[in-house]
């Protein structure tokens, strides 16, 4: 390289040298983003309407892929609209916003309830809640579409279509903006 650059004045050279660097930092870079991939679909995100009064949507890393663990888990959808707890024990999953009716439970007159959704060894409830809960808060870790964490026997798993969790045997929820389903 020095026989090519001989003929060139000492400014040019460095503008050359300079520009080269620039190059082979911006193709190592390139590479590292888009060689690291990313499992996360660009499909669209379960649509968020009005935010809770309660805290802003999370900004944590994302998991990118299943997780799994013998401890307590706490994650948020990527609109930070679900959040879940998984434990040993079951899984319950809260949602700010949804246009879904909530269910008719004698003598309940919470209004929150139809935003709490459990999933236990005795199988779905949706529990009478006095207030619908906030989104995500800061520090809660965002479970990217397409990713999973299991503890014990419950696993989430994180869709633009909403928070689908299920037990081992495939019984359980998909909670959504717009449905909250009771898997068999």
């Amino acid at each position: 390289m020095a026989g090519a650059l001989a003929g060139l004045s000492r400014g040019l050279k460095i503008f050359l040298i300079a520009d080269l660097v620039l190059v082979v930092v911006l193709g190592v870079t390139a590479i590292l983003v888009l060689g690291g991939g990313s499992s996360t679909p660009s499909a669209e995100p379960e649509s968020p309407t009005a935010t809770s009064a309660t805290s802003a949507g999370s900004t944590t890393p994302a998991s990118t892929d299943a997780a799994t663990s013998d401890t307590e888990q706490q994650f948020a959808s990527p609109t930070g609209n679900i959040v879940c707890d998984l434990t040993a024990d079951g899984v319950t999953c809260t949602i700010a916003n949804t246009s879904v009716a909530p269910p008719q439970i004698d003598g309940c007159t919470g209004a929150g309830t139809g935003h709490v959704i459990t999933l236990t060894a005795d199988g779905v409830e949706v529990p009478c809640t006095e207030q619908a809960p906030g989104t995500a808060g800061a520090g809660v870790e965002v479970l990217q579409y397409g990713s999973s964490q299991t503890v014990g026997d419950y696993t989430c798993s994180s869709a633009s279509n909403g928070m689908t969790c299920v037990t081992g045997a495939g019984v359980g929820f998909r909670i959504a903006t717009a449905e909250r389903v009771e898997l068999p």
